[in-house]
């Protein structure tokens, strides 16, 4: 059997690394750091790894102008290098792009060109990841004069399907009455009023306050987000003219039986004013316009008021045309 030159044996192997790790232990906990790290850094950087993403953009105005950029508007952009960052969704989602125009002075641009370049870029890691492009390579930035005005707010209902037939709005009161707006000159100058958002009114009977929102118009801003409302709820009444209802003769039992009648004229419009759902389905038959002659017992001419009986009190008489009417008394046999 050889004999063994080192002088220990496989049992001998844990205990020497033992003595191994009591030897100077610190230097060899830094030495295991910077493997791991070293490893760390080569299993992440990967040259041939790249993403392209469309990063949103901001749009910085000089004093005195306005973007009329859509809100939404990015630059698709090509990034290489680290994989931890750009496989980290949270990381990407976090990218932007921001483009300062410059002040311009008198003139009244209204496009202005700018180049797409990495330090406009907001979000990257300042090592580890390169910028490889942008697609497109130039924006063309819109933009116009800065407008403000002040402008009446309306207030947007519908009556319509919504409350009971018999209800109206009487009066909308909007609080602020007016509000200021800003935003481009081209557009601004066009705006005359904000309405609100449909105000809801699905089976009210009664005035209530609401709180409406503003309704949007594009590149347009408003000081409020929200106006009150004061929504005045009343019974719908309107009026209607009953045509040429015939006119009855009220007069004393068995006083007027030997005297001939001639009434101009027998018929009468009656207008009459009450609940929109109502009136709508009345027929001459409901009302009945009448003349009193129980107090005329001699033959003779005479100019008599018009009354009206109608069976529903909801409506009211408004107007009876004509208001007056002549009857004619004789005797038969006379002129």
């Amino acid at each position: 059997m050889a004999a063994n030159p080192l002088g220990w044996g496989p049992r001998d192997l844990p205990k020497r690394l033992l003595r191994m790790i009591k030897n100077d232990p610190w230097r060899k906990l830094f030495a295991i750091c910077c493997a791991l790290l070293v490893y760390y850094v080569i299993s992440n950087k990967s040259i041939n790894n790249t993403r392209s993403i469309d990063v949103p953009v901001e749009f910085i105005m000089p004093q005195g102008y306005v973007s009329m950029m859509p809100p939404n508007t990015t630059v698709n952009v090509t990034f290489s290098g680290n994989n931890s960052f750009l496989n980290h969704p949270g990381e990407m989602n976090h990218l932007r792009m921001v483009v300062e125009i410059p002040e311009l002075g008198a003139a009244n641009f209204r496009e202005y060109r700018v180049s797409c370049r990495r330090d406009q870029l907001r979000g990257l890691p300042a090592f580890g990841v390169q910028v490889d492009g942008f697609r497109p390579l130039t924006l063309s930035v819109k933009l116009d004069k800065l407008a403000v005005k002040e402008v009446p707010v309306i207030a947007n209902y519908n009556t319509e399907n919504e409350l009971p037939a018999e209800y109206t709005v009487a009066e909308a009161v909007v609080t602020p009455v007016n509000i200021h707006i800003s935003g481009p000159e081209s557009i601004t100058r066009d705006v005359k009023k904000i309405s609100t958002e449909k105000i809801p009114l699905n089976d009210v009977t009664e005035s209530f306050e609401f709180e409406a929102q503003l309704r949007p118009i594009e590149f347009i801003h408003t000081d409020r987000n929200y106006v009150r409302v004061r929504m005045e709820i009343s019974k719908a009444y309107e009026s209607r003219i009953m045509k040429s209802v015939a006119v009855r003769v009220l007069k004393a039992p068995d006083a007027q039986d030997n005297f001939k009648l001639e009434l101009l004229p027998p018929h009468v419009d009656v207008t009459l004013r009450g609940p929109r759902s109502l009136l709508a389905s009345l027929k001459n038959t409901s009302i009945r316009p009448y003349i009193d002659i129980s107090m005329l017992n001699e033959s003779g001419v005479y100019t008599v008021q018009v009354y009206c009986w109608q069976d529903d009190k909801s409506f009211t008489v408004e107007k009876i045309y004509p208001p007056r009417v002549q009857i004619k008394l004789s005797k038969p046999g006379l002129p």
